[in-house]
């Protein structure tokens, strides 16, 4: 997997994944839906965004933590 390419779009694939987690949060409002092809594109739509955001808050955070001096001394 090329990393950089994952770098490069990390900001516009945040944006997306955001997008995701507020889909969820619109997704009790969708009751109404719940048998409809919408209610289930968005749950997908919204355990992507949730999981996404994740693995790339820790993909930045282990960069970030990598390019510091961590020395482990105080």
């Amino acid at each position: 997997m090329n990393l950089n390419l994952l770098s490069n779009y990390r900001k516009e694939l945040f944006g997306a994944c955001i997008l995701g987690v507020l889909a969820g949060h619109a997704l009790p409002d969708m009751n109404a839906y719940h048998s409809s092809f919408l209610y289930y594109f968005v749950k997908l739509f919204s355990l992507i965004g949730v999981r996404g955001f994740i693995f790339l808050s820790g993909f930045g955070l282990y960069y970030s933590f990598r390019k510091s001096d961590h020395t482990g001394g105080g």
